[in-house]
């Protein structure tokens, strides 16, 4: 994850934000807020995301992508019915 700070319309904003590799190639872009994230930031991550042609999403500040996160408890299922 990485961590941005900018100004959007004369307030402060820090928000995280996944973005898959290669950027221009991934359609998902990852809104992670935090405790302190008004709404008024998160709106502000959402428009930038769609700006760039992204589907954003709001997730929670836990390891991992979220598609990674869906995907894991799938493949454990078909291993155990391979298996």
């Amino acid at each position: 994850m990485r961590q941005f700070f900018f100004i959007f319309r004369g307030e402060a904003i820090l928000t995280t934000r996944n973005l898959s590799s290669p950027v221009p190639q991934m359609p998902l872009l990852e809104i992670i807020p935090h405790d302190g994230t008004s709404d008024r930031a998160k709106a502000a991550a959402f428009e930038v995301g769609m700006k760039q042609g992204k589907t954003c999403i709001e997730v929670k500040d836990v390891p991992g992508f979220y598609v990674n996160r869906c995907l894991g408890p799938y493949l454990v299922e078909v291993s155990a019915f391979i298996a």
